[in-house]
């Protein structure tokens, strides 16, 4: 008798929109409203042949399960042992399929408009993978697929689009401690350029499926970062701050930095870079990225550093509250020169303002990032509400 073979896979997408400091994400990209709204939702089967054949089915519960991250009871995978909140801190999730057999194929795919003036752009996708490798054909196994289409020109992103077959090859996976032949991967972001593509209307397309011989079955979690930020993050300095540093996007093997674009010699090979003391105001920083082989291009980025200053406050309110009950929070200070973004999000009156009233449907840490129009400088605060059943 054949030993039922499974996978796991979990998915978090992280997605950067990018144009100056106050670009906005795509309603719900983040499933921050408790819903899967604007996301269209796929069910299916995997032929023999290994090609899934799916049709639109509208949320299948059960296979398309959006669901809340409890930021005080948390939850890890039974594989791989990593925690099954995306690491962006997020206030909901979604899961995609399920643990039943019989050859299953699921899918969700959104579109959104890139604005007319952001040319530069980037997608982030987090995702952490567990698979129990049958070790059939490749065309057999249980697969995770990403791709990425230009609707406006029809044309896909070959740079953006990936297919993960499992596979004791796959680049930083490692062998569950639950036995079998269970491998995983825990967190790990993926980036995706999509610059000079303003106006473009872009599809994102996420699938999981199953063994296709029936016997083994598979699942993700997705989720996506609700700060739409730029690609290096960091280059927006808070005067006072003993040092500035600028984050590389995720998901490379290698990374090489260089100052006001001398190529000569890079400066580190890191994906952090640390500046202490911090550069003088104006000063410009290029960071190419080299991806793992088959996973994505070659791309060079730039960015500059600007000098800001934003006010350090507490966020003040009620810390606990009856489950239902609406309560206020506040920064406690306000200025037109600074844009403030609330997350998680979802049930609050105001979440781009200084103040908000919210409405938690259970224990939630919320972020309030304070961030200078003109710099980018960003300053941020935690308050955590505790939702008291009655």
């Amino acid at each position: 008798m054949l030993k039922e073979l499974k996978y796991i896979l979990l998915l978090c997408l992280g997605m950067s929109f990018v144009q100056g400091w106050a670009q906005s994400c795509p309603p719900n990209i983040d499933f921050e409203s408790g819903t899967l709204l604007g996301w269209k939702c796929d069910t299916g089967r995997v032929l023999a042949s290994g090609v899934p054949q799916l049709w639109e089915s509208g949320q299948v519960f059960g296979k398309h399960d959006v669901f809340r991250n409890d930021p005080i009871a948390g939850g890890e995978d039974y594989f791989g042992g990593f925690p099954t909140a995306c690491p962006n801190g997020s206030g909901y999730s979604m899961r995609l399929g399920n643990s039943g057999t019989g050859a299953e194929a699921d899918r969700v795919t959104y579109s959104f408009r890139i604005p007319d003036n952001a040319d530069v752009y980037s997608v982030v996708y987090w995702y952490a993978v567990v698979f129990q490798n049958p070790n059939h054909a490749p065309s057999e196994q249980p697969k995770f697929t990403v791709r990425v289409t230009d609707e406006t020109s029809g044309t896909p992103l070959p740079c953006a689009s990936f297919t993960y077959v499992v596979s004791p090859a796959l680049p930083g996976f490692q062998v569950s401690s639950r036995g079998g032949s269970v491998l995983y991967k825990s967190w790990t972001p993926v980036t995706v350029n999509l610059n000079k593509r303003a106006g473009h209307t872009i599809q994102l397309e996420f699938t999981t499926e199953d063994c296709s011989r029936g016997g083994h079955f598979g699942y993700a979690y997705v989720d996506v970062d609700s700060d739409c930020d730029q690609p290096l993050r960091g280059a927006g300095y808070c005067i006072g701050d003993p040092a500035l540093t600028l984050e590389a996007p995720f998901g490379f093997e290698r990374y090489a930095w260089y100052v006001n674009r001398n190529f000569s010699a890079a400066i580190s090979m890191n994906n952090r870079l640390v500046l202490t003391p911090p550069p003088a105001d104006g000063t410009q920083y290029s960071l190419v990225l080299k991806p793992y082989d088959g996973y994505g291009c070659e791309d060079t980025l730039h960015t500059v550093v600007r000098w800001g200053s934003v006010p350090r406050f507490k966020v003040t309110g009620e810390s606990a509250i009856c489950l239902g009950d609406e309560m206020q929070m506040d920064a406690g200070f306000n200025s037109p020169d600074v844009r403030f973004k609330w997350s998680p999000s979802f049930g609050l009156s105001n979440p781009d303002s200084s103040k908000t009233r919210a409405r938690p449907v259970g224990d939630t840490r919320y972020i309030l990032s304070a961030i200078d129009k003109n710099s980018g400088c960003t300053v941020r605060d935690t308050f955590l509400v505790r939702a008291i059943f009655m």
